[in-house]
């Protein structure tokens, strides 16, 4: 049974993927990105169906830059499936609720190993 706070958490991450206005960028090796912004933060999403892999950049308060994080391979999943899990890890990153951050790792889990 799923929670109250769970189905919200998703509705929030439904609304984002399909909402947040997602701008196209290349890299310096002329690889090509799409990006959306959540709070100063940066989620990029590379690769093209059903290859796609996501990086997160982090804003650090009262800096110019950003922190790269790593970069996380989804294969075998829809662009919409990767914004979805992008925001996902994002908000986890971002929580300081350890209930919420746990919440977000399970939901994080059962998208990534479903079929």
């Amino acid at each position: 049974m799923l929670s109250a706070n769970l189905i919200k958490i998703y509705r929030n991450v439904s609304a984002f993927a399909h909402q947040s206005t997602w701008e196209k960028g290349i890299t310096k090796k002329r690889k090509p990105y799409i990006y959306a912004t959540y709070n100063h933060h940066k989620i990029r999403i590379y690769g093209q169906e059903p290859y796609h892999a996501f990086q997160l950049h982090l804003k650090n308060k009262g800096e110019r830059r950003y922190t790269f994080g790593e970069i996380y391979q989804i294969k075998n999943r829809s662009t919409l499936e990767a914004k979805e899990l992008a925001y996902i890890a994002l908000k986890g990153v971002l929580s300081t609720d350890t209930e919420e951050q746990d919440q977000l790792r399970n939901l994080y889990r059962e998208l990534i190993t479903s079929p």
